[in-house]
């Protein structure tokens, strides 16, 4: 489904993803397509603070909309301080047979055995869509970051842009326009099971030489829109220990296989972002994922905020915490 960019974005389709974080904003991506066609602003994944789709939800709103916030807006507490990572010396190469890019660790580059994240970019983006994220995110140190690329290339029209699975985006905009959104997710998309495996595959090689495993066991899996399917998906059709997973604007897919395989992750953690105004992927669609989640035993903090298709700051701020084993306010 719907991905974003550096900047919040609309996306479209069955399932689509509109810019994600970290793609220059010339990058033409499914946002930029979307935009055209809908006449909507094309934003970016990562919001800056303050700017509309950015904003976290005021304590009342989120309590009326069945919402619990992730940071208090009374006394917002000065952010921490980023990793010293450089962007500039990313490693690039093949895992599992994705192309993954690298970053942080003990060298910059991904190297040494600290706690490893592996995030998941979004429909319509490029590869590296959410790769600065790596400089944002204030994880602990030596926090290796994995980025893997989608393998289905969109061609020239979507700039660069990739898929984790085909989506009609079109006709995904119309069902929910027409009310039948909660019917789409429990369709299975086409290619769901070969990306799965994809995943599952590269989780699998974390404990060799190519990826040597964290000396303190923790793995999380997340991404944002599309990719955060992918990464969820991928978590209930696999025995791989995570410490958490980061759903970054989610909806449910294959909603029946998912409801059958939720014990199977009782008490595993869950930061779950949404934002409220999301012209792509609604907020009553992830409310009823963290809500099934939930009520399965899985021990999900949810973070609103007041924005569309993107990922706001407060949001960063909550990955970091997650990430770190602080407890986010909930």
């Amino acid at each position: 489904m719907p991905a974003a960019s550096p900047v919040p974005v609309p996306a479209a389709g069955a399932g689509a993803d509109v810019a994600e974080v970290g793609a220059p904003a010339s990058v033409g991506s499914l946002a930029d397509a979307v935009a055209g066609a809908a006449g909507s602003p094309a934003v970016s994944c990562l919001s800056p603070s303050g700017a509309a789709g950015g904003d976290e939800l005021d304590p009342p709103q989120a309590a009326s909309a069945h919402e619990e916030s992730a940071m208090s807006t009374d006394a917002m507490p000065a952010r921490p301080p980023r990793p010293e990572y450089s962007l500039a010396f990313m490693k690039d190469g093949m895992l599992a047979g994705l192309h993954v890019r690298w970053v942080g660790g003990d060298d910059g580059d991904g190297g040494g055995d600290g706690p490893l994240v592996v995030l998941l970019h979004g429909f319509g983006a490029p590869g590296d869509d959410l790769v600065p994220l790596a400089e944002e995110i204030a994880a602990p140190p030596g926090t290796r970051f994995l980025f893997p690329v989608a393998p289905m290339s969109l061609g020239p029209e979507y700039g660069g842009g990739r898929a984790w699975w085909p989506l009609d985006i079109l006709r995904y905009q119309l069902e929910v326009m027409q009310g039948r959104g909660e019917a789409l997710t429990f369709e299975v998309p086409e290619g769901v099971e070969d990306v799965r495996a994809k995943v599952v595959a590269l989780l699998a090689v974390i404990g060799t030489e190519a990826l040597p495993a964290p000396r303190d066991g923790k793995v999380f899996l997340g991404g944002f829109s599309q990719g955060s399917m992918v990464a969820l998906d991928a978590a209930l059709h696999t025995d791989v220990p995570l410490a958490g997973v980061i759903l970054l604007s989610s909806v449910p897919i294959a909603r029946h296989a998912w409801r059958a395989n939720y014990a199977s992750r009782r008490g595993l953690r869950v930061l779950q972002s949404h934002g409220d105004q999301d012209p792509l992927l609604p907020l009553f669609l992830a409310e009823a994922l963290r809500d099934e989640l939930k009520a399965a035993g899985i021990d999900v903090t949810w973070v609103p905020f007041r924005g569309g298709h993107t990922i706001a700051p407060n949001v960063i701020d909550a990955v970091g915490s997650f990430l770190g084993g602080a407890r986010a306010e909930r």
